[in-house]
C-alpha cells in the first residue's frame, strides 16, 4: 500500500494454479494441518508473524520454513531453519542460520538491509542506483544495518558514499 510499484511487473496468478488451491486445502484438512490466510497480507507476512509469535506460545519450539523464496532467510535463528525448495526435489535442502550466514556472507536478519542497498528486481525494489551485489554484501557484512552504513558514510569510498547520499530516501524506502 505504501509503495504502489512493489511487484508491479509481476503477472497475475495463472488460473490453472488458482484452481489447485481448493484441492490442496482438502488434503491439508485431511491431515489436520492448519491453514492460515489473512486478507491483504502475503504468505511471507503470515510466516514471519508465526516465526516471531510461536515461541511466545510454545517456548523452545523448533520451526522449519518450507519455501522457495530466499527473502525468508531473514527469519532464521537458532530455533528456525529453512527448507529451500528447488526446481528439482533432489536439490532441495534444509539449511540452518549458520549455513545461510556463510552463504550470504552477512547475518540472515540483515537481508532487508542488503535489499535496501542492492534492490530486488523480482519484487521491483529499487535499492541504491549503482550499488551492486558485491558492494551491498561488503557494506552489510561490515556495518550490518542500513542505519550503520549511513552512520559510517564518511569512512566509505567517495563514489560509494556519493551514491548512498544521492539515494538515501530510496534506500530507506526500499
Amino acid at each position: 500500500q505504501e509503495f504502489v510499484d512493489y511487484k508491479a511487473h509481476r503477472k497475475p496468478m495463472e488460473d490453472n494454479l488458482k484452481l489447485q488451491f481448493p484441492h490442496v486445502e482438502v488434503i491439508l484438512n485431511a491431515f489436520k494441518i492448519p491453514i492460515l490466510k489473512v486478507e491483504g497480507f502475503e504468505a511471507d507476512d503470515v510466516i514471519g508473524t508465526l516465526v516471531e509469535r510461536l515461541p511466545k506460545i510454545i517456548p523452545g519450539v523448533k520451526k522449519v520454513i518450507l519455501t522457495g523464496d530466499s527473502d525468508e532467510y531473514q527469519l532464521l535463528d537458532s530455533d528456525t531453519d529453512i527448507f529451500m525448495a528447488a526446481r528439482f526435489f533432489r536439490d532441495s535442502k534444509i539449511s540452518t542460520y549458520e549455513e545461510i550466514k556463510t552463504k550470504l556472507m552477512y547475518d540472515p536478519e540483515n537481508v532487508p538491509d542488503y535489499k535496501s542497498l542492492r534492490g530486488d528486481s523480482s519484487d521491483n525494489i529499487p535499492g541504491v542506483k549503482g550499488i551492486g551485489e558485491k558492494t551491498a554484501t561488503e557494506l552489510v557484512s561490515k556495518y550490518k544495518t542500513l542505519e550503520n552504513v549511513y552512520a559510517n558514510i564518511d569512512k566509505l569510498d567517495k563514489k560509494v558514499a556519493e551514491k548512498l547520499i544521492n539515494s538515501q530516501k530510496v534506500a530507506y524506502m526500499s
